[in-house]
C-alpha cells in the first residue's frame, strides 16, 4: 500500500488540432510531474485507441476518425526509463450517441 498526500492540481487546456496524449505528456515534463492521476473532458477530431484482447493477450488498435465527444478520460502520470508516461483509458461518443472506449493511443 501506498500512502497518497494531495498535492498540486493543474488544469490544462489543449489547442484545437493538438494531440491530447502528446499535449499531455508534454505539460508533465514541464511542470516536473513524476506521478499523478488526471481526468479530462472535450472533444477530438480523431482517436487511435487500444483494446487488450484477453485471448491473444495482445493490443488491437481500434481508428476512429471523424470529431468525438471526449465524455471521460481517467489515468495516471508515471515515469519509466527517465521519461513520462501517460496512460489513459477514454469513452468517446460520435454524433449520434454511439460510444467508443479503449486506451488512448498516439
Amino acid at each position: 500500500m501506498v500512502e497518497v498526500r494531495e498535492g498540486r492540481s493543474f488544469i490544462e487546456r489543449v489547442e484545437y488540432g493538438g494531440d491530447l496524449l502528446r499535449s499531455l505528456e508534454d505539460m508533465a515534463r514541464e511542470k516536473g510531474i513524476k506521478a499523478g492521476v488526471l481526468t479530462a473532458i472535450g472533444a477530438l477530431q480523431r482517436a487511435r485507441l487500444k483494446y487488450y484482447d484477453q485471448n491473444e493477450k495482445k493490443y488491437r488498435s481500434i481508428w476512429i476518425d471523424g470529431p468525438m465527444e471526449l465524455l471521460s478520460c481517467m489515468g495516471n502520470i508515471s515515469t519509466s526509463n527517465g521519461d513520462v508516461v501517460v496512460h489513459c483509458h477514454v469513452v468517446l461518443a460520435d454524433e449520434d450517441g454511439r460510444a467508443y472506449g479503449g486506451h488512448l493511443d498516439y
